[in-house]
């Protein structure tokens, strides 16, 4: 295994901090959680490049920004289709009416 020394933005350590915390109040929305920082880390950077490969191996000349654009359109729509399945659309009893709150 290589060593290499990844330096975040301030954006990024945010967003893994959140990630951290909200797998730390709910561990089962990840089956095997790694059992360090580092672990988490990789197994996103991971899961992250195979997905932009995969997008890849089927459009070869196929830009990183439309692909990554494509996950966000894709994601939501997704969400969207979740949150009026069987329910009016004003129904925020779930709790998704709240804002997501900083750290």
């Amino acid at each position: 295994m290589t060593r290499t020394t990844l330096r975040m933005t301030k954006s990024t350590e945010s967003k893994i901090n959140y990630f951290e915390a909200k797998l730390e109040n709910n561990p089962a929305l990840i089956k095997n959680i790694p059992s360090s920082n580092n672990g988490l880390i990789n197994m996103l950077l991971n899961d992250y490049l195979t997905l932009i490969i995969n997008a890849w191996n089927k459009s070869p000349r196929k830009r990183y920004e439309t692909i990554y654009q494509e996950f966000l359109s894709t994601h939501d729509t997704k969400l969207n289709n979740l949150m009026n399945v069987g329910r009016k659309s004003r129904d925020f009893s779930h709790g998704m009416d709240r804002p997501l709150q900083a750290r």
